[in-house]
């Protein structure tokens, strides 16, 4: 079942991590309320979501179609995996974990979080 445009933009809002449309609307270099004139219209932003497909790695089809996977902040995730596995160390968990050994293993279990998402 295709999104209706208002869920699109949501899902892109999300993605990106701005707190709403207007955010939204600037970043892809449009007038404040562009977005949410979008949205109310109906339109889908066809343009947008190709760049948001490429920017941030994930489908078309995702994007236009599903509703079951969840989205993530790719940044945000990083952060939270990389404070875990520096908790671990602090812990005695993960002794041999330096600080390039932590950034390292952030990313590559984001890397894998990722690839289930598509």
């Amino acid at each position: 079942m295709q999104k209706d445009s208002k869920e699109v933009f949501e899902t892109i809002r999300v993605l990106y991590g701005f707190k709403n449309l207007t955010e939204l609307s600037i970043y892809f270099e449009k007038n404040g309320n562009w977005a949410a004139q979008m949205a109310k219209k109906g339109s889908i932003p066809f343009p947008q979501c190709v760049q948001a497909s490429i920017e941030k790695q994930i489908s078309m089809d995702w994007l236009l179609f599903s509703e079951s996977k969840p989205v993530f902040d790719r940044k945000a995730l990083i952060n939270e995996v990389k404070e875990g596995l520096y908790e671990s160390h602090e812990l005695g968990i993960l002794p041999e974990l330096n600080e390039d050994r932590l950034v390292t293993t952030s990313a590559i279990i984001v890397k894998r979080i990722e690839k289930m998402q598509h």
